[in-house]
């Protein structure tokens, strides 16, 4: 897996040559060598870029300064609003992958805002939660874990060595198996 690089967009980047756009504000690359070299400081505007940078060995010669290697990917952040319990174990899944990846989401709460709860209800066809829309699609009834396999395979984000930092295929503690004791009969 390739590293990755989170770049503003659209944005500048400050190096020795000055201040330049790198990217235009479509995601595109302008003519020409990007302004921009290992070490530059690069600004906090804009939404953000992932780059994800080939290993050396896929490059036939290392990338100069100013210059990008073909096999750059560009991601951008999905749009989520989650649809979620304050203290739902499915929920506190669905908060840790965000986090995980550090997406930001909308977090809406379906139990104490009747008119939240209803829109999910509208938007999925269905009453359980969590219900996830990610760019517009809306995922019904699913588990940090579901959405962590969507946003992977849909390549929304990248893979992390980052661990989740609560369970994210978990009912709430309420909803948990309780363990009955053995009886045996003679």
């Amino acid at each position: 897996m390739f590293p990755t690089a989170v770049l503003p967009i659209p944005g500048t980047v400050a190096g020795s040559r000055g201040a330049a756009p790198f990217l235009r504000s479509d995601g595109g690359i302008p003519p020409g060598d990007p302004p921009f070299c290992l070490g530059d400081a690069l600004p906090a505007s804009g939404g953000a870029v992932l780059l994800k940078i080939p290993p050396k060995e896929s490059v036939a010669s290392p990338p100069r300064c100013g210059s990008l290697v073909p096999t750059f990917e560009i991601m951008n952040k999905p749009k989520i609003i989650a649809y979620l319990k304050p203290s739902c174990g499915w929920s506190q899944g669905v908060r840790a992958i965000m986090r995980k990846y550090d997406l930001p989401f909308e977090d809406r709460d379906i139990i104490n805002d009747p008119l939240q709860r209803q829109e999910m209800i509208q938007k999925s066809g269905q009453m359980l939660s969590p219900c996830v829309e990610v760019d517009g699609r809306m995922l019904p009834d699913i588990s940090g874990e579901e959405v962590e396999a969507y946003l992977l395979a849909n390549r929304l984000v990248g893979t992390t060595e980052k661990e989740a930092d609560a369970p994210t295929n978990q009912p709430c503690a309420h909803e948990m198996p309780q363990s009955a004791p053995l009886a045996f009969r003679r």
